[in-house]
Parts: structure tokens; sequence; C-alpha cells
């Protein structure tokens, strides 16, 4: 038995210059917060039968802060976004036999969706 853990994350920011009247005004800033991957586990028995899941997910937080000189078309100070905790989007699976058989697959439960694939590997 062995854990599957593998976990990325970064930020990142943007600068975008905002012209009125051909004049360059100030900059809509932007800084956006992400991570994802997946936790699971992976077995196999002595008599080399493979098997295992995962849960993968992601979680993002970010801003837009917009400069003064929008406001007066009605654009808001700042907008926020972002998932609401971590967003769970795809649960795999998998077995593989000694003699190359295998069977594996995964389901999106934010869309429903599911993918589900046999078949046999064979070395040449």
């Amino acid at each position: 038995m062995r854990p599957r853990v593998n976990i990325s994350a970064s930020t990142t920011g943007s600068r975008s210059p905002v012209y009125v009247d051909g004049r360059k005004q100030q900059d809509i800033t932007q800084k956006e917060f992400g991570a994802g991957g997946e936790i699971g586990w992976d077995f196999e028995t002595p008599s080399g039968h493979r098997f295992g899941g995962a849960a993968q997910g992601q979680y993002t937080k970010g801003k837009v802060d917009f400069p003064d000189v929008l406001r007066q078309f009605g654009v808001p100070d700042e907008q926020k976004y972002g998932t609401r905790g971590v967003d769970f989007n795809k649960i795999t699976g998998y077995y593989s036999h000694p003699e190359g058989y295998y069977a594996e697959g995964d389901y999106n439960p934010v869309t429903d969706d599911y993918n589900f694939m046999v078949g046999l590997r064979k070395r040449f």
C-alpha cells in the first residue's frame, strides 16, 4: 500500500494599462492564487495485481483591482473570485492484472461525465 499525493500551487499577478482619451491612466491589477492536485492510494498484492484510486481537485482565489478613473463608468473598486473551498473535479480508479489486462476509469462529479477503458498490455 502506497499513498499518492501530488499537489502544486502558484501565485500570479498582472497589470493592464487603462487609456482614457488616448492617455495612459492607472493600471488594472490582478492577483491570483491557485492550487491543485490529487490524493489517493495505490495497492499491489504479492501476486502482482495492482489497483488504486485518487480524488483530484483545485482551489482558486483571486482579486482584480480597478483604478479610480474607471469608477465614473460604473466599475467597482475591486472584484473577487474563486472557488468555495476545494472543488473536487475528478475521481479516478484502476486495476491491473499481472498478465496485462487492465481497467481504468474516472468520474467528474461537476459535469457528471465519466470515462471507462479496458484493455490488454503486451510487451513486444
